[in-house]
């Protein structure tokens, strides 16, 4: 009989645990509170436009995970992005060269969501274990299990919230730091950024702005761009109205790309990703306990990079293949 594991979470460390495990034989399932799969690589539309409102690209260096993303760029799950920034190099290849998933960012998670049981919408409240076996239990009072092992791959806070009554890995996920971020979608009738794609701006409230639209295999009709904000401001304004920060957003937006005045988008959206990245990690690429069958995985264990998320999720996956 295949072990049975549970994996917490359905970003691309949750799903690189999981795709792992299957692989090895093992009996998965996959439950995501979010409604769809990806974490900070998802998605988001508005109306006939579709935005990268998280990761914007990945670069891939550390080999694991270049192989992964180079494997699935020859199957068209993702293209090299080359977008012009004003220098006198644009339009050359980078180097090293810079990818996103095609047509979205989350056709990156794609070969490793296939033929997986991924349950979106289920929030996980309790981890109990009896007699060597997990149950997972849910917002809604509803319960599954037994599994062997666990992985619990969300962002350090949350984690240290699930499994703080269990006492496990308190001291390590308590020195993880994370940082809001703030993420502005907007859809306008004409482009504002002139003969740039992308712009690194030191805006006391806006860091970056990208032409979501420049990306391979986007929506060439409609031009769409994703505005994501610095870490300070990030910080004052967590718990500020989403509409009224589009609106204050916009306002700099406009400032800086001098827009004229009156100028409105079509459709704007803001999204405040809580945990958007971290500014401690954990220093380890995972943590996996051999005694309970229970690790925690993510970007945060090494740094903030979808490599790092990546390579925490198999990794883990490794060593709970090990202990078994």
């Amino acid at each position: 009989m295949a072990i049975r594991a549970a994996v917490v979470g359905a970003g691309l460390a949750g799903l690189a645990c999981a795709r792992t495990l299957h692989d090895a034989g093992w009996d998965v399932e996959v439950f995501e509170a979010e409604e769809t799969i990806g974490g900070r690589m998802s998605s988001m539309r508005i109306g006939p436009a579709v935005f990268d409102h998280g990761t914007p690209y990945v670069v891939p260096r550390l080999p694991l995970f270049q192989g992964y993303v180079e494997a699935n760029a020859k199957r068209g799950f993702a293209a090299a992005w080359n977008p012009r920034d004003g220098s006198q190099e644009s339009g050359l290849a980078r180097m090293p060269a810079w990818y996103v998933g095609v047509p979205t960012m989350m056709s990156l998670l794609r070969p490793l969501a296939d033929g997986m049981r991924v349950h979106t919408g289920r929030s996980v409240h309790t981890l109990k274990r009896v007699q060597k076996q997990w149950n997972v239990w849910f917002e809604d009072q509803t319960a599954t299990g037994p599994f062997a092992a666990i992985a619990i791959a969300i962002p350090a806070p949350r984690a240290l919230m699930l499994l703080g009554p269990l006492d496990i890995f308190e001291e390590g996920l308590a020195k993880v730091r994370m940082a809001p971020c703030w993420s502005l979608q907007i859809h306008v009738d004409k482009p504002i950024m002139g003969e740039r794609d992308i712009r690194a701006e030191s805006s006391e409230s806006i860091r970056w702005i990208a032409r979501n639209s420049s990306k391979p295999r986007r929506q060439s009709s409609i031009d769409t761009m994703v505005v994501q904000t610095s870490q300070t401001w990030s910080r004052t304004t967590e718990d500020d109205d989403p509409e009224t920060i589009a609106e204050e957003l916009w306002a700099e937006l406009c400032r800086l790309l001098e827009v004229p005045a009156g100028t409105r988008p079509v459709a704007m959206k803001a999204h405040l990703w809580k945990h958007g990245f971290a500014t401690r990690p954990l220093g380890e690429t995972y943590l996996y306990s051999t005694e309970h069958k229970l690790g925690v995985a993510g970007d945060w264990c090494r740094g903030r990079l979808a490599e790092h998320a990546y390579g925490s999720g198999v990794g883990l996956a490794k060593a709970m293949l090990g202990s078994m």
